[in-house]
C-alpha cells in the first residue's frame, strides 16, 4: 500500500481531513498529517517538508482560506514570497517529483460558511488556478462528497478493495446544512 500526505487548511477542512486519513488508514494505506504532529523544537516547515519527502503520495484538500504562512525565518528554504504552509508542501511534493491527489472545494454548487472564506481571495484563488493547471483536480461540493470522491479514486488507483465508508446519515445532515445556512444569512446581512 501507499503511503500519503494529507494536505489542507485546519480551520475549514481539519474534519474532513480527519475522516480521509481514516478512509485512508482503513484501506491499509500510511498516512501522515499535520494533525498528528506533537511538539518539536524544529521549525514546522522543516517537519512538513521532510513527511512530504517520506510519502508516495500528497493528497491536498482546498477550499476558500489560504491558511497559515510560515515566517520567512523558517530554514532550510525560507518563505520569502510568503506562501502559505499548503501551497509550499504542495510545491515540495512536486518538486520531488511526488503523485499529487487535488480536490478542490466546487465554489459554485458548495454551500461554505462565509467565516471559512477569506475576505481577500487573491491568494487562495491563485493557488486553486495553479493547481488545476497543474494536474487533473476533482471538484467536491461538501465533507460526504469530499469522502466519496476520494473512496472512488482509491477505487479507481488502487482496484475496487479501496472503498470509501458510507455517507454520513442524511438527517443529521440536513441539520447541519440548514445551521450554516442560518449563519450565512446572519453574516450577510
Amino acid at each position: 500500500m501507499a503511503k500519503f500526505y494529507v494536505s489542507c487548511t485546519t480551520k475549514d477542512l481539519g474534519e474532513g481531513r480527519r475522516k480521509v486519513c481514516n478512509i485512508l488508514r482503513s484501506a491499509g494505506h500510511d498516512v501522515v498529517s499535520m494533525d498528528i504532529y506533537t511538539s518539536e523544537s524544529r521549525p514546522s516547515l522543516v517537519k512538513c517538508r521532510e513527511d512530504v519527502e517520506k510519502c508516495d503520495v500528497y493528497l491536498g484538500i482546498f477550499a476558500l482560506r489560504y491558511g497559515w504562512r510560515p515566517p520567512n525565518k523558517e530554514a532550510p528554504g525560507d518563505n520569502p514570497l510568503g506562501r502559505a504552509i499548503t501551497e509550499l508542501e504542495y510545491l515540495h511534493a512536486k518538486a520531488r517529483g511526488k503523485d499529487r491527489l487535488i480536490f478542490i472545494l466546487d465554489e459554485e454548487q458548495a454551500l461554505w460558511r462565509a467565516a471559512l472564506i477569506d475576505r481577500d481571495r487573491a491568494a487562495i484563488d491563485a493557488l486553486r488556478q495553479m493547481l488545476s493547471d497543474d494536474v487533473l483536480t476533482t471538484q467536491f461540493t461538501s465533507e460526504d462528497d469530499l469522502i466519496a470522491k476520494v473512496g472512488a479514486t482509491l477505487a479507481k488507483k488502487y482496484g475496487a478493495a479501496q472503498q470509501a465508508a458510507p455517507p454520513a446519515p442524511v438527517i443529521p445532515r440536513v441539520r447541519e446544512i440548514k445551521h450554516d445556512v442560518a449563519l450565512f444569512c446572519a453574516t450577510a446581512r
